[in-house]
């Protein structure tokens, strides 16, 4: 009988043959099947709550405060959940903070977010994140991806996730790596920042 087909992964041998998921840190898991990717990812929240939830909602809270946005404890338990369900949407693990410090960070001066929308807006940007890390097949990095969703959040589509999640994975990455809309289709956007014209508040 032939020899099975191994690879090292994180200094261990593992078989070839296995389910691969992406991971959003750097390390990889292997899986046998998405009830192992849902269990994983339940763990892994559960463990990064337990060793870093207050302090790193604390962190949160000064960076946005500032701004007027603050997060309850509450409401990032219930981010965190989101993100377990995106994560699973999306075949993707990861551990810690993840995206969602990277996200505050780059969002929370934005005029467009109100502490009423606060929650709902990381939300949905937090999907769309991983979302399009799937879409961009990890061309990009993680602050790339953001800083260009950023540009077009707060330059193109004036507070849009709608608007953000409808652009196509090659004109983020464009704009991920060059850090402009220059060159893209959105460079010239539709007259009140929407879609097909449509005009977003």
């Amino acid at each position: 009988m032939a020899a099975a087909s191994f690879r090292v992964i994180s200094a261990s041998i593992l078989p070839q043959n296995w389910l691969f998921f992406k991971a959003c840190t750097p390390c990889a898991f292997m899986v046998h099947s998405m009830q192992e990717v849902i269990a994983l990812n339940h763990w892994l929240s559960s463990l990064s709550q337990a060793q870093w939830g207050m302090a790193a909602l604390e962190r949160y809270n000064r960076q946005s405060e500032p701004f007027g946005l603050m997060l309850s404890e509450q409401a990032l338990t219930r981010l965190l959940q989101h993100r377990d369900e995106a994560l699973r949407q999306t075949n993707r693990i990861e551990w810690g903070e993840g995206a969602l410090g990277k996200l505050i960070a780059a969002f929370c001066d934005s005029p467009y977010i109100v502490q009423n929308a606060y929650e709902e807006t990381l939300m949905e940007l937090q999907e769309l994140f991983y979302s399009f890390k799937n879409e961009c097949h990890d061309l990009v990095s993680d602050d790339e991806l953001i800083g260009a969703m950023r540009l077009i959040y707060n330059e193109v589509a004036r507070g849009s996730t709608e608007y953000v999640a409808g652009v196509g994975w090659e004109t983020m990455v464009q704009i991920a790596v060059t850090a402009s809309v220059e060159g893209t289709e959105l460079e010239r956007p539709p007259f009140g920042g929407g879609f097909d014209g449509e005009e977003y508040e």
